[in-house]
């Protein structure tokens, strides 16, 4: 299926995080990186960005994950309501101080769940009965749009390869997918997450992006939390709520 109108980034990131079987591993890291995906997106249109502590050791530079705090730039309708929400509830954050990066990601991780159910109205992911045990436990997995998905999977790898520029989108959206852990699953490993959050950004194949937008996606895939022996629950996915299990195929 053809969307009628483009995929916003969080979206996007949902679209893949979601695996053929339709289940979702490292679930709280993927709730964390859907939320971690609308600043992105407000990024792209220019609404805001996350400035970064770095110092300079070596002709390198060094980057301090903490503090991270997100600078917004314009207030400006986006004609999107999930992001005119954001936008307004920044506002009223810096209106009171600073806003931390990584506080705003853990308080808003129900994003996943408000662009999972926009997924659905769109067509774009089905929900669907589980098999085996997921069956007889009663949840419900969400099955992504092939085409599409693996269309979005084919922009990732092309930039590997040379042919296609990795642009802030794509720069943005495959930062996210390597911090949840899913870069080698989807072909990207080669030039995933250990080679480009490479702390001295200016290298290889980020060198031609702003320098504050590459800041921006190595800030916001670091806001993801690592993997955890207790995760990989399925979010949303059960009968009455939250549900556990595995998250393997």
């Amino acid at each position: 299926m053809h969307p009628s109108h483009p995929l916003a980034l969080p979206e996007e990131f949902l679209l893949l995080a979601h695996r053929e079987s339709g289940k979702v591993r490292e679930s709280a890291r993927v709730a964390a990186g859907c939320a971690a995906a609308e600043l992105g997106d407000l990024a792209l249109r220019g609404r805001l960005l996350v400035r970064v502590g770095h110092a300079s050791l070596l002709s390198s530079r060094l980057f301090w994950p903490e503090p991270t705090e997100i600078e917004l730039l314009a207030v400006e309708s986006t004609g999107l309501a999930w992001a005119d929400n954001v936008l307004a509830e920044l506002l009223q954050w810096i209106e009171a101080g600073p806003v931390s990066l990584n506080r705003w990601v853990r308080r808003h991780k129900g994003a996943f769940q408000y662009h999972r159910a926009a997924l659905v109205g769109r067509g774009l992911l089905r929900p669907g009965p589980g098999t085996g045990l997921s069956r007889l436990l009663g949840r419900q997995h969400h099955y992504p749009d092939q085409a599409l998905r693996h269309r979005l999977i084919a922009e990732l790898r092309a930039t590997t390869t040379g042919r296609r520029v990795l642009d802030e989108r794509l720069l943005f959206l495959s930062d996210l997918m390597a911090a949840v852990g899913l870069h080698d699953e989807l072909g990207i490993g080669k030039w995933g997450f250990p080679h480009r959050m490479n702390p001295d950004r200016g290298i290889g194949v980020v060198t031609f992006r702003p320098e504050a937008m590459r800041d921006t996606s190595y800030a916001l895939a670091s806001a993801v939390p690592p993997a955890s022996s207790g995760d990989g629950g399925l979010v949303g996915d059960s009968g009455g709520g939250d549900g556990g299990g595995g998250g393997g195929d």
